[in-house]
């Protein structure tokens, strides 16, 4: 554990050039995780790297393009996120004599990134369709899991003409989906690719009494901070057992709100979640959630 350590945090990058674990080191980690269409993702700063290290994380990418390093970040023994590695930078500081390391994960960098040209053949159902196009992800890690939407009877429906396809794997999942699914966020999580109807909601729930500062209500929902905790799921639910007088209504006039809502309790729509930690001071470890209100 690091000197003067408030947590324990473990960084393990996996390559094909080899493994390599780093503790006993200065962290300071932020972790988001969103609906919103772009890569789950983490900002890693880490002290004094030794230049082995520096050397091992800067070989970023292959002759492909693609990251070659996985990174697990571990706290107090438990795997908070997992991504590739994306983009990494030192700089020596010369006032204090330490060299600082920058590095930026995304979760299913490489799977985004994928291109695949696949032929599916006529007769096939799109839930068939999407099995195909899916395989190809294992290559990076990810489980193309079937989408709940997709076992519905549209996801039955069988391909009238063979389907060539071409291009971005992510890009082609989310046709397949968008036409069970029209409105649906997709995205990676836990290396699985995730779809969630934009109006769905996922059934797991988690209730909050406890908070920082007052939550914060705002036109479609509220932001509030807790001690870190990583049972939040997107897409899942948190539940709201306290009052908040916080708000940051653009117009109350044409924003009209229940009057549940005014209050704060209820329940929400995860959408965002963010944490963030050090092992190097004294500051709590944070989680950040943005939620919609779900009337």
């Amino acid at each position: 554990m690091a000197k003067y350590s408030t947590r324990d945090i473990v960084l393990t990058a996996k390559s094909s050039n080899g493994n390599k674990e780093f503790k006993n080191l200065h962290f300071d980690i932020k972790v988001q995780k969103t609906l919103s269409g772009i890569p789950n993702s983490s900002e890693i700063t880490v002290f004094n790297l030794a230049q082995e290290s520096r050397e091992f994380l800067s070989s970023v990418y292959d002759g492909d393009g693609k990251s070659k390093i996985e990174i697990t970040i571990t706290l107090d023994d438990k795997i908070v996120f997992t991504g590739d590695l994306v983009n990494v930078g030192h700089v020596y500081m010369a006032n204090s004599a330490d060299w600082v390391s920058s590095l930026f994960l995304a979760e299913g960098w490489n799977a985004y990134q994928a291109v695949v040209v696949k032929e599916v053949p006529a007769g096939s159902t799109r839930e068939k369709a999407f099995d195909i196009i899916a395989d190809e992800l294992k290559e990076f890690g990810v489980e193309g899991k079937l989408i709940e939407g997709l076992k519905s009877g549209c996801g039955k429906k069988s391909i009238a003409k063979r389907l060539l396809v071409s291009g971005n794997i992510m890009e082609n999942l989310k046709k397949l989906i968008n036409d069970c699914m029209p409105e649906s966020d997709v995205t990676i999580e836990n290396g699985q690719v995730k779809a969630i109807g934009k109006n769905a909601v996922l059934e797991k729930i988690e209730t909050v009494k406890d908070f920082l500062e007052p939550p914060t209500l705002n036109d479609t929902g509220l932001s509030a901070m807790v001690q870190f905790n990583d049972n939040f799921t997107i897409g899942g639910k948190i539940k709201i057992q306290s009052k908040s007088t916080v708000s940051a209504f653009g117009n109350l006039t044409t924003n009209r709100v229940q009057k549940s809502r005014v209050s704060g309790e209820g329940t929400y729509k995860i959408i965002e979640v963010s944490h963030s930690f050090d092992n190097f001071t004294d500051k709590l470890a944070t989680t950040e959630i943005n939620g919609v209100y779900l009337p």
